[in-house]
């Protein structure tokens, strides 16, 4: 470990981007490096000559703090931004060019500040006293993390899914609790996080395919690591994150600092089985073992790592996934992958051949401009239903429509579910096309279709679907051909 801290502070910068041509500007593999950095530095101390402590301390800030100030800066005060950019040489200048000129609003709001956070608290920290300007970053840095913890709704959810809300308070965490420990400042109450942890349980959809996984809307696939929930559970004696944590969760590096074994845990009873989500997002389920029964369909506003995916389902049953997403497509829009990001690649629904608004990455995975929002809902003895109004996604493309609406009604013990997709138009009739895709990550997926039917087959069940319209209604089977080196 010394020894590649060393060869890492050798590094000649730790950024791939660039503000004004040539300064470096810190974002993510800035954040984690500094993180290492700090952290071996610290824990490795004793093992440094001074010399090589200096060395350390010299790259932690000029390669690491000083860069990510400049992001932060210009997250704070984008007016002031002069221009951001992949730095000069950097390989990923050859791929299509990026239009960087809203990018300190929009990584201002995502997990990229949230990472940047935590490798700037611990290098400041190993700073501290041999760097002058500590006190400033400080500032910069107390501001980010409450800046950050605003992103979460108020009932602790975060619309960049699940897997980016984990790489997310990785490092957040470590940013709040470094604070706390020098500082005595507590950001526990500056976000609702066991809320937070009540989402993550929300979208928890283990299978046969992903024994950790989560519900994949946008580029989302594994559930949160325990680490941060047993920090939930520790600051916040919450039997729930800490039963999430030890059943629920993957373990990572961190995961033994923040575990806590006076928190009885508790385990989450069937209230938590019908869930609205404030971002729009619902699931209806019958647990949370591989073999239960999960729905949980997309609605809601736009996002950072979104899709085309409004009004989209997923379902988990038995151990597997019988109707999948993507779990994280291609970011890059000359890739075959690109085009799944749209509607073709989820289980909603084209109209007139025309899908949701959707861009073509000149920002890169940044938000659409579709939204949908969830104008019904409600349980009932033994089922539970919704309605989606997708309209404002459809219109985009197709300002002749009036209305776009997805019903979901659910029977979970059965298990089955009805979908009613309706679709209002001006005049003249429109063409609906309802996709649903088969999970084949491991090549066991199959389908099989015949006049209004079709199956789904996987190694451990079978979905079974039954169609029917207000005109003549005709199934496909069709497959996506991408690159084999992409993906099957």
């Amino acid at each position: 470990a010394k020894e590649a801290v060393l060869a890492l502070a050798a590094e000649e910068r730790w950024t791939r981007f660039a503000e004004a041509g040539d300064l470096p500007l810190g974002f993510l593999t800035t954040g984690k490096k500094t993180t290492w950095a700090a952290l071996c530095y610290d824990w490795l101390y004793d093992l440094f000559t001074e010399e090589e402590r200096a060395t350390v301390r010299e790259a932690i800030a000029e390669k690491g703090c000083l860069p990510i100030y400049r992001a932060l800066y210009g997250m704070r005060h984008p007016d002031e931004v002069k221009g951001w950019s992949f730095y000069p040489g950097d390989p990923y200048n050859e791929r299509p060019a990026i239009d960087m000129s809203r990018w300190p609003t929009i990584l201002g709001n995502n997990n990229f500040r949230a990472v940047i956070n935590g490798g700037f608290a611990l290098g400041i920290y190993a700073l501290e006293g041999s760097d002058e300007r500590v006190d400033e970053w400080e500032e910069m840095l107390l501001h980010s993390i409450e800046a950050f913890n605003k992103l979460f709704k108020p009932d602790g959810s975060y619309d960049e899914a699940v897997s980016y809300a984990n790489f997310a308070m990785t490092h957040q965490v470590m940013a709040m609790e470094v604070v706390e420990r020098k500082r005595g400042i507590d950001f526990f109450d500056s976000a609702n996080f066991q809320g937070m942890m009540d989402y993550v349980l929300s979208l928890y959809m283990p299978s046969s395919i992903e024994p950790h996984g989560s519900v994949s809307f946008g580029d989302a696939r594994r559930t949160m690591s325990s680490s941060s929930a047993f920090w939930v559970a520790g600051k916040a004696r919450d039997g729930q994150a800490q039963f999430t944590g030890l059943n629920y969760s993957p373990h990572d590096l961190f995961t033994f600092l923040y575990f806590d074994d006076t928190v009885k845990p508790t385990a989450p009873d069937s209230s938590t089985h019908f869930v609205k989500l404030d971002l729009d997002w619902i699931i209806q389920r019958t647990g949370y073992e591989e073999d239960d029964f999960v729905l949980a369909m997309r609605s809601g506003l736009p996002s950072n790592h979104e899709h085309a995916d409004r009004n989209s389902i997923q379902l988990k049953a038995f151990g597997e996934i019988l109707l999948a997403d993507h779990t994280k497509l291609n970011y890059n829009s000359d890739s075959a992958e690109w085009k799944l990001r749209g509607s073709i690649g989820h289980n909603t629904v084209l109209i007139d051949g025309k899908q949701q608004h959707y861009h073509n990455g000149e920002e890169g995975t940044n938000e659409s401009k579709s939204s949908a929002k969830i104008i019904r809902s409600g349980q009932r003895p033994g089922f539970s239903w919704w309605v989606s109004d997708a309209t404002v996604a459809y219109k985009w493309y197709n300002p002749e429509l009036n209305s776009v609406t997805r019903t979901v009604i659910v029977f979970p013990q059965a298990p089955c579910f009805v979908v009613l997709d309706k679709v209002m138009k001006a005049s003249g009739p429109a063409a609906l096309s309802a996709f649903w895709h088969v999970e084949n990550k491991d090549g066991q997926g199959a389908a099989q279709v015949s006049g209004n039917t079709f199956e789904i087959h996987r190694p451990q069940a079978r979905l079974f679907a039954y169609l029917d319209g207000s005109s003549s209604v005709t199934t496909q089977r069709k497959k996506y051909e991408v690159p084999k080196d992409l993906a099957d």
